[in-house]
């Protein structure tokens, strides 16, 4: 999968700005916690982006999900780390 993704062209700068302008401003806390389903939370414990100090404030927020941290991931743990992610999925899928 990185092979596949990396052979890709890069994104134009725009884009990428505009997707963390998306984190900056988007805030998904009030309207997660009306899915009753459960769901799951991945984050890189190296994320630049999305603190891990945030995980122990949304697991008390949204009780039906889980997470879950790579220890060794940034922010797009399923391209560093794709069969441990794919594990992760398959799982939360025969739990449902």
């Amino acid at each position: 999968m990185k092979k596949t993704v990396l052979a890709l062209p890069m994104p134009e700068v725009d884009v990428l700005n505009g997707g963390l302008e998306i984190l900056k401003t988007v805030d998904l806390r009030q309207p997660l916690q009306n899915v009753s389903m459960p769901f799951l939370r991945l984050y890189g414990y190296l994320d630049g982006l999305v603190p891990r100090k945030v995980v122990p404030m949304l697991d008390k927020l949204w009780p039906h999900s889980e997470s879950y941290i790579f220890a060794k991931a940034a922010h797009a743990p399923f391209i560093s780390h794709p069969v441990e992610f794919c594990h992760l999925l398959v799982a939360l899928k025969q739990r449902v």
